[in-house]
């Protein structure tokens, strides 16, 4: 016991756990510090050695990532609906002290009122005399688990994209697999809950595994069920196949290069039609992207106000959702609002950019909102690889 007092500042296995379950009398010396790595792969062996432990810093530490990895869940969710303001959605500065101003607000909500719920639902599960902090560490310990991948995906995103619009509006597809941390953290919550303290089995399964589990589960599938009738309200514009980017064509011209999806298609039938000035492509879901260099002594702002006015007169008044000042490499004004002809929704973004010496670029693209999930990744692969000679 001599060594396992000194591996762990000093406490003996009388204190550190609330019932029978006995640590592990040799800990691997000299990898203490890693030990928080067994939060996820070997979660009963970190509460035999941690949960008990009077790590007050560490506590507040895993509470702030919490409410930090919390609050960027919201922002992204509302910044994804178009309900975050264009100065945030725009620049990743103000992006993130948005976060920390509700990650704060959220973690000092995790510690009291978080970790009072955790403490009741010990209660209920057959616990006495439940420790107050001591529940608080087991409960902010394993939220790490969805807090940690949450948090180190946020800090990436600014490497990959110029803005957080620009993340939200073309989030990879792998990012599905985020789900897993959610459900394995409730897992977790349930190993430290049955080590650290004295519980009946069944009762803490329901309350700390079932319960969380089952809400998640109905507030997913209630979101699920939702955008499905919507989707099946009368008549869509929507028929045809996703952007095919796993087959690309290239466009190149002497002013402009950019890859578009194998079933878009360049239209060279307009009549204004000019590789090198004026070109279109049209997809299967009634939608349509064109690229424009022309003459102007405008700003851009003035240019893309222009373009909305002369779309506002043909098809009717636009509702404004945001701005930003990117589209894809380019730096410019950009607008993004939404339309209302015959019956659909339609999403207009407009971009304008100097190019200096009197001449100015703009892309236009006009789609089905409800259209957006298939079109997406066309509109991010044009994006990604535009460039103007």
């Amino acid at each position: 016991m001599t060594e396992d007092r000194e591996a762990f500042g000093g406490l003996d296995s009388g204190e550190m756990l609330d019932h029978a379950t006995e640590p592990d009398p040799n800990p691997p010396r000299g990898l203490e510090p890693l030990w928080f790595l067994y939060l996820f792969f070997r979660p009963r062996r970190f509460f035999e050695h941690f949960g008990s432990r009077q790590w007050l810093v560490l506590t507040i530490v895993c509470a702030l990532l919490f409410g930090l990895a919390s609050a960027v869940d919201r922002i992204e969710t509302r910044g994804s609906l178009g309900r975050i303001p264009s100065v945030v959605s725009s620049s990743w500065a103000v992006y993130w002290a948005g976060v920390a101003f509700s990650g704060l607000l959220s973690a000092i909500l995790v510690f009291f009122i978080g970790g009072w719920w955790y403490r009741v639902r010990l209660r209920f599960s057959g616990a006495r005399g439940v420790d107050a902090m001591r529940a608080r560490r087991v409960y902010v310990f394993a939220a790490q688990v969805y807090a940690i991948p949450s948090l180190i995906y946020a800090v990436l995103m600014p490497l990959f994209y110029a803005t957080p619009q620009d993340a939200w509006d073309q989030t990879p597809w792998w990012v599905i697999f985020m789900v897993i941390f959610p459900f394995w953290s409730f897992t977790v919550s349930f190993i430290g809950v049955r080590t650290v303290f004295d519980v009946k089995p069944l009762r803490a399964a329901f309350w700390f595994l079932a319960l969380p589990v089952g809400f998640t589960l109905l507030t997913f599938g209630g979101l699920v069920l939702l955008f499905a009738m919507l989707g099946l309200t009368g008549p869509s514009v929507v028929a045809g196949p996703p952007a095919d980017v796993s087959r690309p064509l290239s466009y190149t011209s002497q002013s402009m290069e950019f890859d578009y999806p194998g079933n878009w298609f360049i239209d060279t039938e307009d009549p204004a039609f000019d590789p090198d000035m004026s070109v279109s492509l049209l997809m299967p879901q009634d939608a349509s992207v064109t690229f424009s260099i022309y003459e102007s002594d405008d700003t851009p702002a003035q240019e893309v106000a222009a373009s909305n006015e002369r779309i506002a007169m043909l098809y009717g008044e636009l509702t404004p959702v945001r701005t930003s000042t990117t589209w894809g490499p380019l730096q410019g004004h950009h607008e993004i609002a939404t339309i209302f002809v015959e019956g659909y929704t339609y999403e207009v973004v407009i971009f304008a950019s100097d190019l200096g010496d009197g001449w100015m670029f703009e892309a236009v693209e006009v789609f089905p909102q409800d259209a957006k999930t298939q079109m997406q990744p066309g509109f991010a692969l044009i994006r990604s690889t535009f460039r103007l000679k």
